[in-house]
Formats: structure tokens, sequence, C-alpha cells
């Protein structure tokens, strides 16, 4: 008997927004960038300038997807358990565990 929308589902669309726009398009792309590039910066000043080993570029599009989703998923889920071990990090993510009425964006 619950409702289509939920009560909370303006709350989840913001979270939407906040989550996957603001913050991982914005926040996450730039901190990473950022982070690249000083840490290429800090292995020139030890003369190295390439790491990478693996010219992933060459491979085929549907192993560069797998390969992406696999390092994706694990970054991920290693960020969630990083998110309720951490007793900082937890008073910040166990507002996505508070939902009282589940809905489809209610995981946000």
């Amino acid at each position: 008997n619950q409702a289509a929308i939920r009560e909370d589902f303006w709350l989840d669309g913001f979270y939407m927004f906040f989550n996957f726009f603001l913050f991982s398009l914005i926040v996450y792309n730039s901190v990473s960038n950022v982070a690249v590039e000083a840490f290429k910066d800090f292995l020139g000043l030890f003369g190295i300038e390439n790491l990478v080993a693996i010219q992933v570029a060459s491979w085929p599009g549907w192993a560069q997807f797998l390969l992406m989703f696999l390092v994706a998923d694990f970054i991920q889920w290693n960020v969630h358990r990083w998110l309720h071990h951490s007793p900082w990090l937890w008073e910040f993510h166990k507002v996505h565990h508070s939902v009282e009425q589940m809905g489809f964006a209610a995981h946000l």
C-alpha cells in the first residue's frame, strides 16, 4: 500500500543531483586530476616520466569497458566499506541508512 512517490522523494532528487553531478563530476574529477598531476610531478623529481606498463588504449573497446567496470566497482565497494568503518565518515554516511520508507531512489 505504499505510494508511488514516497514522502522524501524530492530529498532523494536532491541527493541524486548532489552525489552524481556536483560531487562526482565536479569535486571528484577536479581533485583526482590535481592528484594525478601532483603525482606525475613528484615522479618527475626522480626522472620517472611514465609508469604505464600496460597500454590500455590499444585494447579493444569491450576490454577497456570491462576493465573500467571492474576497477570502478572495486573502488566504489571499498569506499563504501570505508564509509562504514571510519567513525568520522559514518557521521555523513548514516543518512543513507536512515530511510524509513523505501522507494526506487531511496538508496541515493
